[in-house]
């Protein structure tokens, strides 16, 4: 009895219909021999996804005679296995001499990791810093870098802004939004939104890459490249040169080829640096061989920044195989 190899083929470059199932497609790989029939699960590691779209859409499992495998594309740290509840917060809101808006959130006693602010329709931007407490007098930093970016909606007058963080079993959590003397934001209700999710929830990091720093003038241009063009959702960085620090940082994607310091590209997202923060910050979901920091150092010290790691979570993808047996 002979076991039979399945081909795990990606990318699609020219329209499937033009040749057979098997096709069309540039890259591939070779699964393991199936020993037995059943359902599998095959990892995407970062040496595949440099290949194939973010949202997995042009990847194929092909048997030996050249017929598509159907397969199920999961994301653990996104999977749901349960049906989701919202609850309304307690919460307090003072808008300080500064012109900031500060939010004293009461939790439900349980483990937390996000609320939603609803907010009247805006397309303002606001950097915001979170707190947590458990006798509103001594609070303990859980972000001091979150960028709340409201998307109006067409209809609606209104929309929830989400706030993600790290879980946390404080008795009360503070936003402090900054303004820098502007009016604020109209923040109507503040809830949270409980889901089941997944326990398998992992970072893959993708192999080092090379940086280059050029400092010029009130900023410090960082060419980050890696290998191939991993995806990531995930940064951390590694940062030198001044003790204490607060910076913003902006993230820019090239559009077209390897961009420069003068164009980076598109900017992706935008966060603050500290030297009492983990460095370590969630993004949209992108895909890029080389991309750029931009750190404004105003009129401090550079900062060098040493180390750079991106990550996404870990996707796989379900399958049933079969034992193929050719006598």
């Amino acid at each position: 009895m002979k076991k039979k190899w399945i081909d795990l083929l990606l990318l699609i470059i020219v329209p499937a219909a033009a040749f057979a199932q098997t096709g069309g497609y540039k890259f591939y790989g070779n699964l393991d021999s199936i020993k037995t029939s059943g359902l599998y699960n095959i990892d995407i590691t970062p040496g595949l996804h440099a290949h194939i779209k973010t949202d997995y859409s042009d990847i194929r499992i092909v048997n030996d005679s050249g017929k598509w495998v159907p397969h199920i594309l999961h994301v653990p740290f996104y999977d749901i296995t349960g049906p989701a509840v919202t609850y309304d917060l307690n919460f307090s809101i003072l808008e300080n001499a500064a012109g900031n808006s500060e939010l004293v959130i009461e939790s439900r006693k349980e483990i937390m990791s996000n609320f939603s602010l609803l907010i009247s329709n805006t397309a303002a931007e606001r950097f915001c810093t979170l707190s947590g407490s458990n006798d509103k007098k001594n609070w303990y930093v859980i972000n001091d870098s979150i960028l709340l970016h409201p998307l109006a909606g067409d209809k609606a007058t209104e929309n929830h802004l989400p706030i993600l963080f790290p879980a946390s079993s404080y008795a009360f959590y503070k936003i402090v939004i900054h303004n820098k003397n502007k009016d604020p934001f109209h923040i109507k209700a503040v809830v949270e939104n409980v889901v089941i999710t997944s326990s398998l929830k992992k970072l893959v990091d993708n192999p080092p890459p090379q940086l280059q720093q050029k400092d010029s003038g009130k900023i410090s241009y960082i060419k980050v490249t890696q290998q191939q063009a991993y995806q990531f959702d995930h940064i951390s960085l590694q940062l030198s040169g001044v003790k204490y620090y607060s910076r913003q940082v902006e993230l820019y994607v090239p559009q077209v080829g390897e961009g420069d310091f003068s164009n980076p590209g598109s900017l992706l997202h935008a966060f603050t640096v500290s030297n009492n923060s983990t460095l370590e910050f969630r993004l949209p979901l992108t895909k890029a061989r080389v991309f750029y920091l931009l750190i404004r150092n105003e009129d401090n010290l550079p900062l060098k920044l040493t180390r750079v790691r991106t990550s996404s979570g870990n996707h796989y993808i379900t399958a049933y195989l079969e034992e193929i047996n050719t006598g």
